[in-house]
Parts: C-alpha cells; structure tokens; sequence
C-alpha cells in the first residue's frame, strides 16, 4: 500500500550560531539600543521563528509551525538564541502579551515600540547581533485653546476679536 498524504519536516542540526539581541526603555525615543544609558527590560519573552515563506512577515502559518527557540530578557534586557541552525530566514518576536512588559515603571499609562515590531534575519549564516527592540511611554497631549473670529487678522486673539461657541474641531493625522 502506497501511503503520499504524509509530510515530514527537517530541521537541521545546530551550528553553534547565535541571534542576540536586548529589550530596552528607549528614553530618548530614537529607535535605537544606546545600551550605555538605556536600561534593559527584564524578563520579557522573545520567540524565534522560521519564516517559512522568507517574506519577512511572521505569518498565522508560520505562528502554527511554533518557535524554534523562547527565552527571557536577562536583567539587563539582553537574550540569546544559541545553536540556531544555519541557512534558514527567521523572524525574531517579542511577546506583546507578556505581562512583564506592563509590570515595568513606566511613567506614562500607555506603552509603544519605538522599533519593528519584528525583526527578520534572512538566510542565517553567522552570528547575528543588535536584534534590538525599544519601548516608549506614550504620553497623552492635550490640543486646545479658543475658536475666535479674528477680526483684526493678527492670528491673536485680542480686543475687537470675538470668541466662537459651537464649532466643531477635527483632528486629522
């Protein structure tokens, strides 16, 4: 009896290569790890997974297949993924539900990335470093003041102006 309906995966033996990398608070909101002043994020999960299709995205398929590797930010926010087989196109992924990432002393109430979302390393062949993910507070901002016929044309309002009640204000990004 001929069996063809079933299908094997193969993934190669490790290669003692690495995909390093830190989770940061990037208080100077530039998107980049300046380690020496930007502290580390402790305990956050970070997931290495095969992008299947090499398109960089981490695709619902690819989610299914699982991780390769998943590890903690050390208490420096740094990770390693170690003896990650060579020759693959993989996706590193931080765990935006992970619990530890709200636990931090952020100083605003709402979180952001201030990096990709996700990080692609195309073709492993050697070690890869610098697979950095910042976070930002996302601090609430206020726009406001007074609707006014300007009837001087200064742009201020002033004596002769008159404050408008009832208009609509829209804003549009």
């Amino acid at each position: 009896q001929q069996v063809d309906d079933r299908d094997f995966g193969y993934l190669p033996s490790s290669s003692g290569t690495s995909i390093t990398g830190r989770v940061f608070d990037d208080t100077n909101v530039n998107g980049n790890d300046d380690s020496d002043t930007e502290p580390g994020i402790v305990n956050i999960t970070v997931n290495l997974y095969v992008d299947a299709d090499g398109d960089g995205v981490l695709d619902p398929e690819e989610i299914a297949l699982g991780t390769v590797q998943s590890v903690s930010t050390a208490s420096d926010g740094s990770y390693s993924f170690s003896n990650v087989p060579t020759g693959f196109d993989y996706i590193v992924d931080v765990d935006q539900n992970d619990p530890n990432i709200d636990d931090y002393p952020w100083v605003a109430t709402a979180i952001q990335q201030s990096s990709p979302d996700q990080l692609s390393v195309k073709n492993l062949t050697n070690n890869v470093t610098d697979q950095d993910f910042g976070f930002i507070d996302v601090t609430a901002a206020e726009i406001g003041d007074l609707v006014f016929a300007d009837n001087n044309a200064n742009g201020t309002f002033d004596t002769g102006d008159e404050a408008l009640a009832g208009v609509d204000v829209r804003l549009y990004l």
